[in-house]
Parts: C-alpha cells; sequence; structure tokens
C-alpha cells in the first residue's frame, strides 16, 4: 500500500484519504481480508453502539487472522453464555387448582425466606468485605507491600503493569501500521527527533520481534503479552472543553482540560504526527510539550494558565504544562486523534495517570525530542 503524505492507495488509480470520517468503511470494502482494519472497523461500530455490526465485522477481523479480535470474541462468547434459560412447564392437569396453589403459596415463602438469609447476612457483613466485579475472573490481594492494583468505576481494571504494557504496545502498532511491519528492536522506538515514537521504554518491558508478531517480557525473560490489552487514542469533547486520552476499546484514562479556538477545528480525524519537547524553547505560548497533529494545528502547553477552560486559542487545544508532560510520555506518534461531540464518561484514574517508571536497561541516553533551530508556528 503506497502513502501519499495522508492519500493511502488501496486499489490501482484509487486512494483514500486517512481523515475521511468513513475511511475505515471504505478501506473494508476495498481490502475485506485485512484482518487489523477489520478489528478497527468493529470497534468504530461499538463506539457507535451498534452491536449486530460490532459483531459482524469482530468476526470477520478473526477469520482473517486478528488476535485482538478473536480474544474480543471469546470474552463475548462468556458474556452470552451466562444468559438466564427457563424452562417452560405445561401443567399436566394430573393436578388441581387447589395443589398448585398450594405449592406456589409455598415456593414464595421459601423465596422470602431466602431473600431474607441474603440481605441479612450482606448488612451483617457490609463493613468487612470489598466487591470488585471484572468482565473476567480475577484473584485481589490486599497486601501494602505489594505493587498497587488500581480499582477504577469501570467495567475494566488496569493495574500499573497493564498501563506500561498499554504504552509500549500502542507504539508497536502504530509503529507497524506506519512502516507495514514490526520494529527491529526497542531501539527503534526511542530514537532522535522525528523519529522519537517514544521518550522511553516503561517499566522492564523488552520488545522482541519474532516471525508471529513480537514478544513482550518483563526484564528479558518473564512473558508479559497480553492480547486483551487495548490501544490508546486522544478524544476531543470541545463542548466541554476536555481532553481524553481513551483505549481503543472505548474507556477513558485521563480527563484534562483543556483550551480551544473560537472556531471549529477544520478537521475530525488525524493522529500525532511530531512529537516535541520544550517547543520554541519552551518558556513561550507554546509551553514545555507538543503533540503535533494536522498541518499547523497541535496539542502543546501553555505560559497562560488561566486561559484553561476557555475557548480563546486561535485553533491549538492548550493545556497545562504539567498535564502534557504526563501524557507526552504516554502517547506515541501515530497515536489516533478525534473530536467527539456530547460529554466524556468519567475517567478511570481521576485523581491523574500513574507516572511511568522510565527503564533503563535499553538506552544509556534519553533521546533528543527538541528542535533547537526550527520555529513552530502552530496556532497557539
Amino acid at each position: 500500500m503506497k502513502e501519499y503524505e495522508h492519500l493511502f492507495e488501496v486499489k490501482k488509480n484509487i486512494f483514500l484519504s486517512k481523515e475521511d470520517p468513513e475511511f475505515l468503511k471504505k478501506y473494508v470494502k476495498y481490502r475485506p481480508k485485512d484482518g487489523q482494519k477489520l478489528y478497527e472497523y468493529a470497534l468504530e461500530w461499538k463506539m457507535k453502539g451498534h452491536e449486530k455490526n460490532y459483531l459482524t465485522y469482530l468476526s470477520k477481523a478473526a477469520k482473517n487472522g486478528s488476535f485482538q479480535a478473536e480474544k474480543l470474541l471469546k470474552q463475548e462468547g462468556t458474556h452470552s453464555s451466562f444468559k438466564k434459560v427457563l424452562p417452560s412447564q405445561k401443567a399436566t392437569g394430573m393436578l388441581g387448582v387447589y395443589v398448585w396453589v398450594t405449592l406456589l403459596f409455598f415456593l414464595f415463602m421459601i423465596l422470602l425466606l431466602l431473600c431474607g438469609i441474603y440481605l441479612f447476612q450482606k448488612f451483617v457483613h457490609y463493613y468487612e468485605v470489598e466487591h470488585h466485579f471484572y468482565k473476567e475472573e480475577k484473584t485481589i490481594i490486599h497486601d501494602e507491600n505489594t505493587s498497587p492494583v488500581l480499582h477504577p468505576l469501570s467495567s475494566q481494571t488496569y493495574s500499573v503493569a497493564d498501563i506500561q504494557q498499554m504504552v509500549l504496545k500502542n507504539a508497536i502498532i502504530r509503529y507497524q501500521q506506519s512502516f507495514g511491519s514490526f520494529p527491529e528492536s526497542d531501539q527503534s522506538l526511542i530514537q532522535d527527533a522525528p523519529n522519537n515514537w517514544l521518550s522511553f521504554i516503561p517499566g522492564h518491558l523488552v520488545y522482541t520481534k519474532n516471525a508471529d508478531g513480537f514478544r513482550l517480557t518483563s526484564d528479558g525473560t518473564i512473558p508479559v503479552t497480553d492480547e486483551s490489552i487495548p490501544l490508546l487514542e486522544l478524544h476531543l469533547y470541545p463542548e466541554t472543553h476536555q481532553l481524553a486520552l481513551t483505549t481503543s476499546s472505548g474507556e477513558n484514562l485521563a480527563l484534562y482540560n483543556i483550551a480551544k479556538g473560537e472556531l471549529p477545528l477544520p478537521f475530525t480525524k488525524s493522529e500525532v504526527k511530531m512529537r516535541v519537547v520544550e517547543p520554541n524553547g519552551g518558556d513561550g505560548p507554546l509551553g514545555t510539550r507538543g503533540l503535533a497533529l494536522h498541518r499547523d494545528y497541535a496539542i502543546h502547553g501553555t505560559n497562560d494558565p488561566s486561559s484553561i477552560g476557555k475557548s480563546v486559542s486561535m485553533g491549538c487545544v492548550r493545556m497545562n504544562n504539567e498535564d502534557i508532560e504526563t501524557l507526552f510520555t504516554y502517547v506515541s506518534l501515530g497515536t489516533p486523534f478525534s473530536v467527539q461531540a456530547g460529554k466524556p464518561e468519567p475517567p478511570i484514574f481521576k485523581e491523574g495517570l500513574p507516572k511511568l517508571m522510565n527503564s533503563n536497561n535499553i538506552s544509556n541516553s534519553p533521546p533528543k525530542e527538541n528542535y533547537p533551530f526550527r520555529e513552530f508556528n502552530w496556532f497557539h
């Protein structure tokens, strides 16, 4: 597939723009056997609330080699198996009305008794137990000496290790989507700008390319690859002046208050094209970090914190410097950006994203992510 800036040739002399809101719909029409794009299109239907189309394209993605789709299909199958099946029983006519009324009365009394026992036990032990609900079975051990496990108000729970794997996996997949092949090593992801896909490898994760794709291990020995770990996206909510770091499965990890332009952005979809540390020196209106999106539009910091929450910028998305410095370490090149209507769902991490641990076993010196001889003219 040839790439001409934002255009993709899906068939001879037929090009699609990635900024087209119906890009995935058109793409899978021309390339119905691309498992990754079928998977992304299925997730798009999921976000729109079309369960039937979501399952249809998820199944197609799985048949065409998408391991993420296979994982989700297994989860969907597990949920469906819990549906209640109540056998219908017809009266045989052998028992009289009197007998049936008597049986129903005793059954009702037994149910009342069981409910009473259940409620009594529930309130007696109300302050002694915790209840955690998960999509999958998990065992939670509460030990202050172990690494923390995070319990968001969400159907999904992510540990710090999950988050670190999510950040690295997102960078690996976005790299593969851009170049058509997986990176040769961890070092491919932490080069100097403009090839700074990440600022560092989080945790003690080690990436290895293999014949099946890639493998992640902890400290190079313990396998940690989890196919159910989603990717990352950026969602802008203009109505509430908020920017969300979101998973590809639709969960908001964190929400940030932002300033935006008086007019809507001239695009609704893009991706992170540049990651810049201290744009124009870091002490001006562009703040300490920048994520370039489209032409002269970017997400960047600010030297005017009082503007946050207002529609006062020239078009860019402004964030507090502290917020974008944290977000910057999570977001790789190629991470999708989209504009969303309405209000965002509550985030998993209401107190902010956990700080990523910088692994020091990959590179002795951090990549150079600034552009000292370039002046950025973003619409700040």
